[in-house]
């Protein structure tokens, strides 16, 4: 009598389905194991917003923004100059929608500042960015629900995928910051204006204006800070000439703002603040010798409203 045992033939003819099992299973147990182990090292970094995660960004003063924001100020001069912590998560591509997000995940992990300046850039956005700031997806329920609300795609395979919550541009410099730690003395890039960026600008007829949307994240955020009670001060960073034009843009963002601040907020219209070529990398990023010369108008913003808000306290 001749034939195979039928439960030999299953058995055979279920190994290839358990292998494909197995191998799933292992994908998952891995992607796992690499998306918790990039986490750890993300929060390890000294990356300004991976500080946040770690509770190590705790400090008196505050600042935010995006690149024009980071541009302003070296926040280990001002924290030399005025005694006083300074800390900045202002970062490239910051969205006042993603700002909300590390602000409220910094005030839950750290004591509030006394003062929050933030510069107003993020209100010309017309975008939620946060997919660019995705690697914090892996530290923040609410980078993940902003990322999902920006590209509801990216969410999904980040939830699927744990390693590509971590998926990012800025990846590389956090991991760089791992070793390199002196995220908050090192300025950005510190080249000069010239003539092409000067008439490219200065032939731009489209003006940045105030997003709807933008504009009602940031009255979110100030009203968190001014809860915990912080002092919040909304700054418009020096601008070359070539970038202001004829102003009339900076006006009606100003108005703009002022019509949804609550009278408690101040607002700074730095704009013209600075005007010389050699102050600036390009139409609206200071360089070195332009933070230099905003060093003073800082230490005595700073100054003036860290005694107010001790007047306030004690009345």
């Amino acid at each position: 009598m001749s034939g195979s045992d039928p439960r030999s033939r299953r058995r055979h003819s279920l190994e290839p389905l358990l292998f494909l099992l197995l191998a799933i299973a292992s994908l998952f147990a891995a992607d796992r194991l690499i998306g918790y182990g990039l986490g750890l090292v993300v929060k390890a970094s000294d990356y300004r917003l991976s500080r946040i995660y770690a509770g190590t960004a705790a400090s008196d003063v505050l600042v935010s923004g995006n690149s024009v924001g980071n541009a302003m100020l070296i926040p280990t001069r001002i924290t030399k100059i005025m005694h006083r912590p300074v800390f900045s998560i202002a970062s490239h591509g910051m969205d006042a929608i993603t700002q909300r997000a590390f602000i409220e995940d910094y005030l839950e992990r750290q004591p509030a500042p006394h003062v929050a300046l933030i510069e107003i850039r993020p209100l010309f956005n017309t975008a939620n960015n946060a997919p660019a700031f995705s690697t914090y997806q892996a530290l923040s329920q609410r980078v993940r629900l902003a990322v999902h609300d920006a590209e509801g795609s990216a969410s999904i395979w980040a939830e699927i995928f744990h390693s590509f919550r971590v998926n990012s541009p800025q990846l590389p410099a956090i991991l760089w910051k791992t070793f390199d730690r002196d995220d908050q003395q090192t300025g950005p890039s510190n080249g000069q204006i010239n003539a092409a960026l000067i008439a490219e600008w200065s032939s731009r007829t489209q003006k940045p204006h105030v997003s709807p949307v933008q504009l009602k994240a940031l009255i979110a955020t100030v009203t968190q800070l001014e809860q915990k009670g912080t002092k919040v001060v909304l700054l418009m960073a020096p601008l070359h000439p070539a970038a202001r034009g004829d102003g009339e843009w900076i006006s009606r963002a100003g108005q703009a703002l002022q019509a949804q601040l609550p009278a408690s907020v101040d607002y700074v219209d730095w704009s013209h603040a600075l005007s010389a070529d050699a102050d600036f990398e390009d139409p609206i990023h200071l360089n070195q010798q332009g933070r230099a010369a905003l060093e003073p108008h800082f230490t005595r913003l700073i100054g003036e409203t860290l005694a107010r808000k001790q007047i306030a306290t004690k009345n």
